[in-house]
């Protein structure tokens, strides 16, 4: 990876766009079986701590679900339920409850089904 303050060029940087702009049709994070590799091999190289390399890629499981099309992403509101209550970037003073959000998140749904365009309907879909 290439990365300068006005500039950024690498194979990864790459991925990501083509996954975004080809295989995403969806709102979803895919991650790429690339992540999966090298997390496996930093897992190798550094196991001092003796965990199991299944172990490691168990516990990620946590993190993302194998979409009907077989992609993987990253499962925002699985990881979300595990918390009583998130603080907002916004405010860091408030906090709303995981219903609060999930209630936001529906409203922002139901508001962008009624669009006309019709590539954003079927994401919301």
């Amino acid at each position: 990876m290439f990365i300068t303050n006005d500039f950024a060029l690498g194979k990864g940087l790459i991925n990501a766009y083509k996954l975004e702009s080809e295989m995403a049709l969806f709102p979803r994070l895919i991650i790429d079986n690339s992540f999966f590799i090298g997390a496996t091999e930093i897992a190798s190289q550094n196991n001092k701590a003796n965990i199991h390399i299944n172990e490691l890629i168990y516990s990620m499981r946590k993190l993302y679900c194998n979409d009907f099309d077989n992609y993987r992403f990253v499962d925002y509101l699985e990881i979300m339920k595990n918390y009583k209550e998130i603080e907002m970037a916004s405010n860091a003073n408030s906090s709303h409850s995981f219903q609060d959000i999930l209630n936001d998140h529906a409203k922002y749904i139901k508001i962008n089904l009624q669009n006309e365009n019709r590539r954003i309907v079927q994401k919301y879909h």
